[in-house]
């Protein structure tokens, strides 16, 4: 859960300063908030092939305190190289923002935000979760919404992480 909402909102400030998300990852809202759908699995471990080797060589997934929490350890050290300097600042913000917030506070946080609104207010009965739009990801007050929505537009098959 912590993971999750971290990564949100490190992806919900690059997006609105830089404007690119992250990890380009395919957010849904559920009951709790928002969800990162390829890191979600990858916690879950519930992947395969390569991604799955590596991931197994990467990190330690443990439930805990229950059935329905799981403990992310990690088994070697990051390869920063993958990420720019804005993204580590982002990252190390988000980070510092949540750490100290309880489930209820993060879930409360996120249910205020449009693009988990806009996308929860599709739900039907059927489902469990919705496609957030990046889109409402940015902030309508931004003076380079205009710029940041016409860069997604043109880059958005280059955007999924999972991919």
């Amino acid at each position: 859960y912590f993971v999750g909402k971290t990564l949100y909102f490190a992806d919900v400030a690059h997006l609105n300063d830089s404007g690119r998300p992250i990890l380009g990852d395919e957010y849904v809202a559920m009951e709790y908030g928002p969800v990162p759908s390829f890191v979600y699995d990858l916690i879950k471990n519930n992947i395969n092939g390569n991604i799955k080797k590596d991931l197994n060589e990467s990190i330690e997934s443990v439930k805990s305190k229950g059935e329905n929490n799981i403990e992310i350890k990690a088994l070697r050290k990051p390869d920063r190289d993958y990420f720019s300097g804005s993204d580590l600042y982002f990252l190390e913000q988000s980070l510092s923002f949540c750490k100290d917030k309880e489930m209820d506070e993060l879930s409360k946080l996120t249910h205020e935000h449009p693009a988990w609104k806009n996308a929860w207010n599709k739900k039907n009965e059927d489902k469990k979760s919705y496609l957030i739009d990046y889109e409402d990801m940015v902030d309508e007050n931004n003076p380079l919404q205009d710029e940041i929505l016409h860069a997604l537009c043109n880059n958005a098959r280059s955007l999924l992480f999972a991919a």
